[in-house]
């Protein structure tokens, strides 16, 4: 943690108020608990507002604000995913993803998504049964995602799901979705077992 002084006058007017205002909503006992001086929360409560203003101004009143510098880099860092999550929905809503993927990888409600697809893509069709790519191109997917599946530190399905389609971009995301799961018997939205190899789903589906 550290500290640093308030010089901003309209800051500190603020602090002030706020010091009050948690008194008026019945927060006192817990500003004593704190340590603050009963009589300068007295004198603050008895203060009409516009003297704030004017003791706000004053280079006698010092006020120091502390930071826990743990829970500022954890804010922003929570920032950021929430950043990144947005730039994702954006990209796949954007790059064909169905209804089923956003909403089994971000949580979406079906509407949430609709609404996305008409912002960003209102020239896409609805997604039907997704089209798949060759044979070969299906074993460089599976390949590919194994390969992004092992990176450290792990990535998650998201981001593993954008890295693919960074490397397939002539195919929409809904057709790479399907290519991990074409042998699997669980619903689409699973997530695709890792073990498999490329070679022997490619072998299993010629000799059908």
């Amino acid at each position: 943690m550290f500290q640093v002084q308030i010089r901003n006058p309209t800051t500190r007017r603020l602090i002030l108020e706020e010091l009050v205002e948690r008194m008026d909503a019945g927060h006192l006992d817990a500003l004593l608990l704190d340590g603050a001086d009963p009589d300068v929360l007295d004198l603050l409560r008895h203060r009409p507002a516009r003297d704030f203003i004017h003791a706000a101004k004053l280079e006698q009143l010092e006020i120091l604000g502390t930071f826990d510098g743990d829970s500022v880099m954890r804010c922003f860092t929570r920032l950021d995913m929430i950043k990144r999550d947005i730039e994702l929905q954006e990209y796949f809503v954007r790059h064909g993803a169905s209804a089923e993927i956003a909403c089994d990888l971000f949580k979406m409600s079906g509407d949430e998504f609709r609404r996305m697809r008409a912002l960003l893509a209102p020239e896409a069709a609805v997604p039907g049964r997704a089209k798949l790519p060759p044979p070969a191109v299906r074993e460089r997917v599976h390949e590919d995602w194994a390969r992004l599946n092992k990176q450290v530190p792990a990535l998650s399905r998201r981001e593993c799901l954008y890295q693919l389609h960074q490397l397939h971009k002539e195919w929409s995301i809904h057709s790479l979705w399907s290519t991990l799961h074409e042998f699997d018997e669980r619903p689409a939205g699973a997530k695709p077992a890792k073990q498999r190899t490329a070679s022997a789903h490619i072998t299993a589906h010629t000799m059908e």
